[in-house]
């Protein structure tokens, strides 16, 4: 992947977060970056710097930005839940959000989610 395809998918899933309202911490942590990486780190990638070229860390954002489609394509006429599906507890996941599902299974529960969203059998 080129510079300027990861700094592309940088920029799409920086909007994606932004818009899922997710803290500077919470971003990091979805996108795989190392433990300990600053969240000042975000403004660069803010700023173009495209992400690293670890393949781990584009899978991952390649995961969120094919969720939030999926979420387009779910709710179309209603944007505003489309984006709070990502951050509220529901009974289908045991009382916990998508998102606390992804930062505790990483890669795998975005697939499993992102799955779940394909086939609307959640």
């Amino acid at each position: 992947m080129s510079q300027q395809q990861r700094a592309e998918l940088t920029h799409a899933v920086l909007g994606v977060m932004h818009r899922w309202d997710l803290d500077r911490e919470v971003q990091l942590a979805l996108i795989g970056l190392p433990e300990g990486t600053r969240p000042r780190v975000l403004k660069r990638f803010q700023d173009g710097e495209p992400l690293p070229p670890d393949e781990r860390i584009l899978g991952r954002v390649q995961h969120l930005l094919q969720i939030d489609q999926a979420l387009v394509s779910l709710f179309p006429h209603n944007p505003v839940l489309a984006n709070l599906w990502v951050t509220t507890p529901s009974p289908s996941f045991d009382g916990k959000s998508p998102l606390d599902l992804m930062l505790a299974d990483g890669r795998s529960a975005m697939k499993a989610l992102l799955d779940q969203l394909d086939g609307s059998c959640w």
